[in-house]
């Protein structure tokens, strides 16, 4: 299933980055593949690459706490990121110098952060689900087309463009065709089914949600036993106090028949001194 959604979005990638070459031979003489990259300077490549990661950084737990809605974590998770490089790009921070003075090359630049891109988006989508990454890239390229970011701002536009209703395609085509709506399995795109990793994740959820009903209801077996052990100690120590109490009663009456026998044998004996 994986292998599927792979290769369906590295062709849809490959026709995004033709049709852009189509439209850029306009504006060269001849083209090809460096010239579309050479378009994007290294502070591009370095926003981008800031955008990624704080996206996925952002997005790991949003999508932890917002389990039924994952498109509300990327809009969450993709306006967070995309303020924090606005908000860097107007500072004017230089980190091609930054990265110069630390004794890394532009050349190197250009060789690490596009497999950082690249590495960034494909863990995005299998992780996160390829609807939600290709919109939130789509809508980033459009956001820094309005800017003085890159120089092809209609080029940077038209990708923005094409990702993003490639993105929502993806997104509204799992909706429509995936059967667990409402689970585990919208975190991710299930355009073709789940997967038997995904299928075991919701066994082990369903296996640790049943394991959580069974301790509760032994804590409500052992509360209930409790309880009733409590009104039986209750009844036993109000019968105990009944009993103590009318002994009390009883040892009274009979001191009481004893002093009166006593004294009636007193006066008996009163009289009968009396009588001799």
């Amino acid at each position: 299933m994986n292998e599927k959604r792979f290769v369906l979005s590295s062709l849809l990638i490959l026709f995004g980055i033709n049709f852009i070459g189509l439209v850029s031979a306009q504006f060269y003489r001849g083209y090809s593949l460096s010239d579309l990259l050479n378009t994007f300077d290294s502070s591009t490549v370095i926003l981008t690459s800031i955008f990624l990661i704080a996206f996925i950084l952002i997005f790991w737990p949003l999508s932890k706490f917002f389990r039924e809605n994952a498109l509300l974590a990327g809009i969450i998770s993709f306006a967070m990121s995309f303020l924090l490089i606005f908000e860097i790009n107007r500072r004017g921070l230089d980190f091609a110098g930054f990265f110069y003075n630390i004794g890394i090359s532009g050349g190197i630049l250009y060789t690490i952060l596009p497999l950082v891109l690249i590495i960034g988006l494909i863990f995005s989508g299998f992780k996160y689900g390829w609807g939600i990454t290709l919109t939130s890239v789509g809508l980033f390229f459009i956001g820094i087309s309005f800017t003085d970011i890159i120089y092809e701002k209609g080029i940077t536009f038209i990708l923005g463009f094409i990702l993003l209703s490639i993105g929502i395609w993806l997104w509204i085509r799992r909706r429509k065709k995936s059967g667990f709506t409402g689970s585990y399995y919208q975190n991710h795109d299930n355009s073709y089914g789940p997967s038997p990793r995904q299928v075991y994740k919701q066994q082990k959820v369903q296996q640790r949600y049943q394991q959580k009903l069974e301790d509760q209801r032994r804590r409500g077996e052992l509360t209930q036993q409790k309880h009733q052990q409590n009104l039986a100690e209750r009844e036993r120590q109000a019968r105990e106090t009944k009993i103590r109490r009318r002994a009390g009663k009883i040892a009274k009456i009979r001191t009481r028949r004893e002093k009166a026998e006593q004294a009636s044998q007193k006066e008996r004996n009163k009289r009968y001194q009396k009588s001799l």
